[in-house]
């Protein structure tokens, strides 16, 4: 980064902090507010367990995360706000470095527009909400990506190192991330017998990842064989056009539903990201090569073998989360669109980036007011404001993983999932019963009790029976 004097340099100072504070006010309002939904209670049963049995009890992911998030659940117990502290710090870090990466590969006006549109992401802000790794992916992406390009551009022994630490780093947060460094390594390869000499740092620096990997391609062939990818298909062109709506903000999963734009407004704002993104792409000018290069590296590349595998080996393809991974070099390439537009079209260009922008914080809100990740807080946080006295609570689950959001949510009371005895039949009993049961609620209810309440939630019921 070079400044041309002291009031450019406290203005990119400016800027860096003003845009780093936004991103920030928007990954930490009503970070607390929503339930955990299943992958986050899977996550907090995995930091329950001693970090030696985490590596053995993580079923679909690397254990880096969960070591962190383990030594955070150590520090702040059950407390929704500060576990998900930990995914929104990694997605707020992201903004600063990558408008330093934006700077350094492309220049000033694409930094501001890369860490603006990191900043504003509803794909990064969700999952900087959501007690996954996916924040943190993104962010290891981002740093692999830089590394590996000053690596190769310069031959230096130190960015092989800082490339192979960080991407170490990443192979054990996400099982998606060998697919980016293999794409590293076959681009590299192909420059080495191109140029018909090998960077001997660089052997060094694939060697020693893919050694340290090895051990854990054994925990990965059992995660395979369990049944956690069984609700993936095989996917289609539909899947690519939900993987960019996710990148642009249009439509991203969250919890047990989707958040996004309506309708109508999807086409357009997709030809808007997709516009910048070709223009940033294929741009004439010196720097053409090395955004093509970062685009199908850090882009193209491992969405194509995941894609691919998943046809033809396994569905493993889940658009709008684990295409996370390559956020950060999308924004790159849309940033590098902004800054080149024409003097002429500098207008218009702003206007739509203002446009886009403005559709990604109407998303947001609707994210924030309207919209429910999971049901189990209230329905948990409903049965503790019936029973106020602290005797045992009397809960029957008939829904899929329930007794682990009843252990966190209820974690304070006591439960026993038998039926109240007879000295105490008025005593309640609550049954939860999930959306889809392949049962009606009231056969599932013993013919004893009689139904006194019931609520319904989004994909929940409950009822109070005595």
């Amino acid at each position: 980064m070079v400044f041309k004097n002291k009031e450019h340099l406290y203005f990119s100072i400016y800027e860096i902090v003003s845009l780093t504070v936004f991103g920030s006010i928007l990954r930490f309002y009503r970070i607390g507010f929503h339930s955990f939904w299943l992958d986050e209670i899977l996550s907090i049963r995995d930091a329950s367990v001693p970090f030696s049995k985490i590596s053995s009890t993580v079923l679909a992911s690397p254990p880096l995360f969960h070591y962190l998030l383990r030594a955070l659940y150590l520090l702040v117990g059950r407390n929704d706000f500060w576990l998900r502290i930990l995914p929104a710090f990694f997605g707020i870090i992201t903004v600063p470095i990558i408008y330093w990466v934006a700077w350094k590969l492309w220049g000033e006006k694409a930094a501001f527009w890369s860490a603006l549109l990191m900043a504003v992401s509803v794909f990064d802000i969700l999952y900087s909400q959501e007690l996954r790794m996916y924040s943190m992916l993104s962010l290891e992406t981002l740093l692999s990506i830089y590394f590996w390009i000053n690596a190769i551009d310069t031959g230096v022994k130190h960015y092989w190192f800082y490339y192979g630490f960080l991407t170490l780093i990443g192979l054990y947060t996400h099982n998606w991330f060998p697919f980016l460094v293999l794409a590293q390594a076959v681009w590299w390869l192909g420059i080495s017998i191109r140029q018909s000499s090998f960077d001997r740092f660089g052997l060094y620096a694939f060697i020693m990842i893919g050694f340290s990997y090895i051990p854990w391609l054994f925990v990965l062939r059992r995660q395979l064989s369990y049944p956690v990818y069984g609700h993936m298909g095989i996917p289609g062109w539909g899947a690519i056009r939900e993987t960019f709506y996710a990148f642009a903000g249009i439509r991203v999963p969250s919890g047990e539903s989707w958040v996004g734009i309506g309708a109508d407004a999807r086409t357009p704002l997709l030809l808007i990201s997709l516009g910048f993104l070709i223009f940033g792409l294929l741009f004439e000018d010196g720097k053409r090569y090395l955004a093509i290069r970062v685009f199908c590296v850090g882009l193209f590349m491992p969405l194509a073998i995941a894609f691919l595998i998943s046809v033809y080996i396994k569905p493993i393809y889940l658009p709008g989360r684990y295409p996370i991974m390559c956020l950060p070099v999308y924004i790159l390439i849309v940033a590098r669109g902004f800054q080149n537009v024409s003097d002429s079209w500098r207008n218009k260009a702003t206007f739509l980036g203002i446009l886009w922008i403005s559709a990604s914080l109407f998303t947001l809100g609707r994210y924030y007011w309207y919209y429910e990740k999971s049901s189990w807080k209230k329905a948990c946080q409903w049965i503790a404001n019936q029973e106020l006295s602290p005797e045992p609570l009397y809960v029957n689950l008939h829904a899929q993983y329930a007794a682990y959001f009843t252990d966190y949510y209820l974690a304070s009371r006591t439960r026993n999932s038998e039926l109240p005895l007879e000295n105490k039949k008025d005593k309640s009993s609550y049954f939860f019963i999930e959306e889809g049961s392949s049962q009606p609620a009231p056969s599932l209810i013993p013919s004893n009790r009689h139904i006194i309440n019931e609520v319904h939630f989004a994909h929940l019921s409950v009822y109070q029976t005595q």
